[in-house]
Protein backbone atom coordinates (compact mmCIF):
# COMPACT_ATOMS: atom_id res chain seq x y z
CA UNK A 1 0.00 0.00 0.00
CA UNK A 2 1.31 3.46 -0.92
CA UNK A 3 1.89 5.75 2.03
CA UNK A 4 0.20 9.15 2.26
CA UNK A 5 3.61 10.82 2.17
CA UNK A 6 4.45 9.04 -1.09
CA UNK A 7 1.08 9.97 -2.61
CA UNK A 8 1.52 13.62 -1.64
CA UNK A 9 5.03 13.76 -3.04
CA UNK A 10 3.91 12.16 -6.29
CA UNK A 11 1.00 14.61 -6.63
CA UNK A 12 3.10 17.74 -6.09
CA UNK A 13 2.91 20.12 -8.99
CA UNK A 14 6.28 21.00 -10.48
CA UNK A 15 7.20 24.52 -11.58
CA UNK A 16 9.52 25.58 -14.40
CA UNK A 17 10.68 29.11 -15.07
CA UNK A 18 10.46 30.02 -18.74
CA UNK A 19 13.52 31.22 -20.61
CA UNK A 20 13.56 34.63 -22.22
CA UNK A 21 12.93 32.98 -25.61
CA UNK A 22 9.96 31.01 -24.26
CA UNK A 23 8.40 34.10 -22.69
CA UNK A 24 7.87 35.62 -26.13
CA UNK A 25 5.42 32.86 -27.01
CA UNK A 26 4.01 32.46 -23.50
CA UNK A 27 1.22 35.03 -23.60
CA UNK A 28 0.05 34.04 -27.08
CA UNK A 29 0.03 30.36 -26.11
CA UNK A 30 -1.87 30.90 -22.86
CA UNK A 31 -4.30 33.64 -23.91
CA UNK A 32 -4.65 33.16 -27.66
CA UNK A 33 -6.59 36.01 -29.25
CA UNK A 34 -7.06 37.58 -25.80
CA UNK A 35 -3.31 38.29 -25.68
CA UNK A 36 -3.53 42.09 -25.65
CA UNK A 37 -6.54 42.17 -23.35
CA UNK A 38 -4.81 39.79 -20.92
CA UNK A 39 -1.58 41.78 -20.96
CA UNK A 40 -3.40 45.05 -20.23
CA UNK A 41 -5.43 43.34 -17.51
CA UNK A 42 -2.28 41.89 -15.93
CA UNK A 43 -0.68 45.32 -15.69
CA UNK A 44 -3.90 46.89 -14.39
CA UNK A 45 -4.33 44.18 -11.74
CA UNK A 46 -0.70 44.64 -10.63
CA UNK A 47 -1.22 48.39 -10.23
CA UNK A 48 -4.50 47.86 -8.38
CA UNK A 49 -3.36 45.08 -6.04
CA UNK A 50 0.29 45.87 -5.30
CA UNK A 51 0.97 48.90 -3.11
CA UNK A 52 3.54 51.15 -4.72
CA UNK A 53 3.53 49.08 -7.90
CA UNK A 54 5.83 50.26 -10.62
CA UNK A 55 6.45 48.88 -14.06
CA UNK A 56 7.70 45.40 -13.28
CA UNK A 57 9.66 43.11 -15.50
CA UNK A 58 7.74 39.83 -15.63
CA UNK A 59 8.84 36.22 -15.58
CA UNK A 60 6.71 33.35 -16.84
CA UNK A 61 6.21 29.98 -15.19
CA UNK A 62 4.80 26.72 -16.50
CA UNK A 63 3.36 24.12 -14.14
CA UNK A 64 3.26 20.37 -14.58
CA UNK A 65 -0.54 20.37 -14.26
CA UNK A 66 -0.88 22.53 -17.38
CA UNK A 67 -1.25 25.88 -15.62
CA UNK A 68 0.85 28.96 -16.28
CA UNK A 69 1.39 32.26 -14.54
CA UNK A 70 3.41 35.44 -14.67
CA UNK A 71 5.11 37.03 -11.69
CA UNK A 72 7.01 40.26 -11.15
CA UNK A 73 10.74 39.63 -11.52
CA UNK A 74 11.72 41.35 -8.30
CA UNK A 75 14.15 40.31 -5.63
CA UNK A 76 11.90 41.52 -2.85
CA UNK A 77 8.49 40.89 -1.30
CA UNK A 78 5.46 42.90 -2.33
CA UNK A 79 2.70 44.41 -0.22
CA UNK A 80 -0.81 43.73 -1.46
CA UNK A 81 -4.00 45.57 -0.62
CA UNK A 82 -7.05 43.83 -2.07
CA UNK A 83 -10.71 44.92 -2.09
CA UNK A 84 -11.75 41.75 -0.24
CA UNK A 85 -9.94 43.07 2.86
CA UNK A 86 -6.69 41.15 2.45
CA UNK A 87 -3.62 43.21 3.16
CA UNK A 88 -0.28 41.49 3.48
CA UNK A 89 3.25 41.05 2.23
CA UNK A 90 4.01 38.12 -0.05
CA UNK A 91 6.83 36.98 -2.29
CA UNK A 92 6.88 38.12 -5.89
CA UNK A 93 5.98 34.56 -6.92
CA UNK A 94 2.92 34.49 -4.64
CA UNK A 95 1.92 37.97 -5.87
CA UNK A 96 2.17 36.67 -9.44
CA UNK A 97 -0.04 33.71 -8.61
CA UNK A 98 -2.63 36.04 -7.06
CA UNK A 99 -2.51 38.54 -9.94
CA UNK A 100 -2.72 35.76 -12.52
CA UNK A 101 -5.69 34.19 -10.70
CA UNK A 102 -7.49 37.53 -10.85
CA UNK A 103 -6.74 37.79 -14.58
CA UNK A 104 -7.98 34.25 -15.30
CA UNK A 105 -11.10 34.86 -13.22
CA UNK A 106 -12.00 38.12 -14.91
CA UNK A 107 -11.42 36.74 -18.41
CA UNK A 108 -13.48 33.62 -17.66
CA UNK A 109 -16.35 35.82 -16.45
CA UNK A 110 -16.12 38.13 -19.47
CA UNK A 111 -16.16 35.18 -21.88
CA UNK A 112 -18.54 32.83 -20.06
CA UNK A 113 -19.77 29.80 -22.02
CA UNK A 114 -17.15 30.19 -24.74
CA UNK A 115 -14.13 28.02 -25.47
CA UNK A 116 -11.72 30.73 -24.33
CA UNK A 117 -13.79 31.41 -21.21
CA UNK A 118 -13.76 27.72 -20.35
CA UNK A 119 -9.99 27.64 -20.94
CA UNK A 120 -9.49 30.59 -18.55
CA UNK A 121 -11.68 28.82 -15.98
CA UNK A 122 -9.59 25.64 -16.29
CA UNK A 123 -6.35 27.61 -15.96
CA UNK A 124 -7.73 29.39 -12.88
CA UNK A 125 -8.46 26.11 -11.09
CA UNK A 126 -5.16 24.52 -12.11
CA UNK A 127 -3.22 27.55 -10.85
CA UNK A 128 -5.33 27.58 -7.67
CA UNK A 129 -4.38 23.93 -7.18
CA UNK A 130 -0.71 24.96 -7.27
CA UNK A 131 -1.51 27.83 -4.90
CA UNK A 132 -2.86 25.31 -2.40
CA UNK A 133 0.53 23.58 -2.21
CA UNK A 134 2.56 26.81 -2.20
CA UNK A 135 4.38 27.75 1.04
CA UNK A 136 2.33 30.99 1.09
CA UNK A 137 -0.97 29.21 0.46
CA UNK A 138 -2.79 30.93 3.34
CA UNK A 139 -2.04 34.37 1.98
CA UNK A 140 -2.85 33.30 -1.59
CA UNK A 141 -6.22 31.85 -0.58
CA UNK A 142 -7.08 34.85 1.61
CA UNK A 143 -6.20 37.20 -1.23
CA UNK A 144 -8.51 35.47 -3.72
CA UNK A 145 -11.36 34.66 -1.32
Amino acid sequence: MTSLLHQTAAARIQIDELTVGQRGLFMAKVFGNLFFQAEALLFTQARDLVLGATDFEWVGYSLSNGAHFLAPATGYDLELNIENGFRGTVSAEAAGIIISLYVFSQLSQEHVDTDIGNRMDTLFFRLREYGLQHPERRSIMQAID
